[in-house]
């Protein structure tokens, strides 16, 4: 997971070379000094990073690290960000779960949820190309 701190990216790594061909649930949390990557809901790094927890007006890129050499080599689905923590309990309830799961507890702080179903317009529009919908909020996102 690359983080970027205000004035340069930080990383926090895990090289468990998962390449078995199945889907896997990966989940990162972080403080301003304090960060979790979880697999499939058990704790596989951490880092203590120190940054701004802010995310004011930043972009998130999912799968490159902005858009350079480095690209994910697999698919991403149901991706979502919440203004919270999540606890180790979060993670686990959540990592089998659609949208359409989700109750309120889910929903707590929850910010954008992408299904990455299928392409939309860069506004969330059905039928149109570029983009894909937030079912949550309103943070259509744009394929590169």
């Amino acid at each position: 997971v690359v983080i970027w701190n205000g004035s340069a990216h930080v990383y926090v790594k895990y090289d468990g070379n998962v390449d078995d061909h199945e889907w896997h649930h990966y989940a990162f949390t972080t403080t301003s000094s304090s960060q979790k990557l979880y697999l499939d809901g058990i704790e596989v790094a951490s880092g203590s990073n120190t940054f701004a927890n802010s995310a004011l007006a930043n972009v998130m890129t999912l799968g490159s690290l902005n858009n350079s050499n480095y690209f994910l080599n697999g698919n991403l689905c149901n991706v979502g960000v919440w203004n919270r923590v999540l606890k180790k309990s979060d993670v686990n309830n959540i990592k089998n779960m659609s949208y359409e799961d989700f109750g309120n507890t889910e929903k707590n702080g929850l910010v954008a949820w992408w299904g990455l179903e299928e392409e939309t317009g860069t506004d969330g529009a059905i039928g149109a190309t570029g983009g894909v919908l937030d079912s949550h909020g309103s943070n259509h996102g744009t394929l590169v």
